[in-house]
């Protein structure tokens, strides 16, 4: 699409006189400021809104740089049984298996769902969500595409606890982020009639931000070594 920030896209709205009243209208604006939370505060890189019909199930994809989540030294991480041979920060260390040398800076492809819904996510989109990593994953080359892509789910409502268990028995690594959508909190008249000026200025739309984080069992056990649950805590208290 050709807007990326929330700004570009209400100026669309305001140019081309899109109602801000419709689903269309919410779930991209959605987007957008999940695309800008990410960048803010989980350090992705490149974040690329696609939107429409053939996104093949993805809102946003790019790069994640865990490259500054690194805070375990190789001694460290050779003293600690939890970290897997298999985690990221194994594999990237100095003196990893040439064919498994992976870069925490440049080699990790984040896949991005946004819903912008009102129930809590159920068992049966984790399942879904499974199906549209596959398919992108299968896109990628080398041999550690699995170890370097990630799903994140992002909504305003949380999991069902079926939804939680189906998470945790995925064999893909996912995130979810709970986000509440964007409000507008601008002026009003006394009359409660908006001004479009005020309406599609992105400083008088305010959210609060990521409310919790969840990473399943592939996840946790892929990021091990990694100071990544402290980063998700330090954001949801923001």
């Amino acid at each position: 699409s050709g807007y990326q920030t929330c700004q570009e896209y209400l100026d669309y709205c305001k140019h081309n006189k899109v109602s801000l009243e419709t689903a269309n209208f919410n779930g991209t604006l959605y987007e957008l400021y999940s695309k800008q939370m990410l960048e803010s505060f989980l350090r992705c890189k490149g974040l690329i809104r696609t939107g429409g019909a053939y996104d093949n199930g993805l809102d946003l994809y790019g790069k994640w740089d865990l490259s500054q989540f690194h805070a375990y030294s190789k001694e460290k991480l050779d003293r600690t049984e939890k970290v897997s041979s298999r985690s990221l920060v194994k594999q990237s260390i100095e003196g990893g298996a040439a064919s498994l040398a992976i870069s925490l800076e440049k080699d990790i492809a984040v896949l991005v769902q946004c819903k912008n819904v009102s129930r809590r996510i159920t068992a049966s989109l984790v399942r879904e969500l499974a199906g549209i990593y596959n398919y992108h994953v299968k896109k990628r080359t080398g041999p550690n595409s699995v170890l370097t892509s990630y799903m994140l789910l992002i909504s305003p409502t949380t999991m069902t606890a079926q939804a939680l268990s189906q998470m945790n028995t995925s064999t893909f690594p996912m995130v979810h982020l709970v986000l509440p959508a964007l409000q507008y909190t601008g002026p009003r008249g006394s009359d409660t009639v908006l001004q479009p000026q005020d309406l599609f200025d992105v400083v008088n739309w305010s959210g609060k931000g990521i409310q919790l984080a969840y990473l399943n069992s592939k996840a946790r056990s892929l990021l091990a070594g990694l100071n990544m649950e402290l980063q998700l805590q330090l954001v949801v208290n923001k």
